[in-house]
């Protein structure tokens, strides 16, 4: 898919957001005290990719060391960059997952760490085909978890990954919408 249609895409998604966007930067900064290394984040992002992916969350990524995620998009797999990043641009809302690895925990997430960073710089998969050298958000972070131990299932046909597989391996520990449900039913000083 050439860059142009990428884009057109993605606006086009953005534009189909409507009403309050329910992650605030107070989220990020609560999420990100509570992220360890090897954990999951998943995104329910306002993108056109909600038309096409099952279940609510379209987007994951893989957390490397206390505050940084790896994660691939349309540009390729990133660099580590900031968690407060990631989840201000997911804009709908965040999950945060920590994946039931198999003792000793320390190493194996150790070995997913080393995994995600060995990725970085992969081109992105528009096509969403497994073990073509291209890797698709999903595929990053399965490939990450079964580095650590942990077995992802892909769904057949296609061998495609979905946030559905990657979330049984996991303990889900935060969302942004518990975070938003607080903010309403919080008392009010008037």
């Amino acid at each position: 898919m050439s860059r142009f249609w990428t884009k057109f895409l993605l606006t086009l998604g953005y534009l189909y957001v409507s009403g309050p966007l329910p992650v605030r930067w107070e989220h990020a900064v609560r999420l990100r005290k509570l992220v360890q290394p090897g954990d999951v984040l998943a995104g329910t992002a306002g993108t056109v990719l909600r038309w096409f992916t099952p279940g609510p969350y379209v987007h994951t990524a893989f957390v490397v060391d206390a505050d940084r995620v790896v994660e691939a998009v349309g540009e390729g797999v990133l660099p580590p960059h900031p968690v407060e990043a990631f989840v201000m641009e997911e804009r709908m809302g965040v999950a945060l997952w920590r994946p039931r690895y198999p003792e000793p925990r320390e190493e194996r997430v150790r070995a997913a760490a080393e995994k995600a960073l060995s990725l970085v710089g992969k081109p992105y998969d528009f096509g969403f085909r497994p073990d073509i050298g291209r890797l698709y958000c999903h595929e990053l972070t399965a490939l990450c978890l079964e580095a650590g131990g942990l077995g992802v299932e892909r769904v057949s046909p296609a061998r495609i990954v979905t946030a559905s597989e990657i979330r049984r391996q996991c303990d889900e520990i935060w969302t942004s919408q518990e975070a938003v449900q607080e903010q309403v039913h919080a008392p009010h000083d008037d």
